[in-house]
């Protein structure tokens, strides 16, 4: 009796074998690229949280040195999103002894803006600093009012300025008087991609709080 004769490899097993890999080829890729999107996404988050800590930071140094009612804030929208401008003074050095006026209030050496660029879709945060000469002008209300909108419009440069993040969809400020604080609203955004249907999408990250100010003796 003649032995079983060994067969090749039929066309369509061939095929079948092709087709369960490129399947499970196809399925590896997309995990994997859905794992980079997902970390990316991941990474997103995580620059936003620290931008936002990042900023607060700043403005919670820099505000509680100074007196509430030496604060201003400019309204400024964009669109239908709030791109606002906050100005105050304070000192140089808190460093005793003080140099006072003759009502015991600080003598402010110090101008410090923050304010939000009116750019499209999401601006930058910069803050910025200007100390005038020692005693050429008081530093006050009048002073601060006539300052900020050289600042805003550009004709006042000030050398001493730090871009704290970009991505700024949102920065409102809310003066409060009776709560003895100020409240701010911020939103920063980054484009980003889905991790599963791999769709651009707006990463968003918005925060409310207040800072209150120490409101250095004597209350003005």
């Amino acid at each position: 009796m003649r032995g079983v004769k060994e067969r090749g490899l039929a066309l369509m097993e061939l095929l079948v074998a092709i087709s369960m890999f490129t399947l499970v080829m196809g399925l590896c890729l997309f995990a994997a690229v859905s794992g980079f999107r997902m970390f990316g996404q991941t990474n997103i988050r995580y620059q936003l949280q620290r931008d936002i800590g990042a900023i607060f930071a700043w403005l919670r140094r820099d505000i509680e040195s100074t007196n509430l009612l030496k604060t201003q804030v400019i309204e400024r929208t964009s669109g239908d999103k709030s791109r606002d401008c906050l100005g105050f003074v304070s000192l140089a050095s808190w460093q005793e002894p003080l140099d006072v006026t003759a009502t015991g209030e600080p003598n402010w050496n110090r101008l410090i803006v923050y304010t939000a660029t009116r750019d499209v879709e999401a601006g930058q945060l910069v803050r910025q600093v200007h100390e005038p000469n020692p005693g050429a002008i008081p530093l006050d209300a009048a002073y601060l009012s006539s300052f900020l909108p050289g600042i805003l419009d550009g004709s006042i440069q000030v050398f001493d300025q730090r871009r704290l993040a970009g991505g700024i969809a949102e920065f409102a400020v809310t003066r409060s008087i009776d709560n003895e604080s100020l409240h701010f609203r911020l939103k920063l955004s980054q484009k980003a991609v889905e991790a599963g249907a791999g769709r651009p999408r707006a990463e968003v990250l918005e925060v409310e709080t207040a800072i209150h100010p120490r409101n250095t003796i004597p209350r003005i």
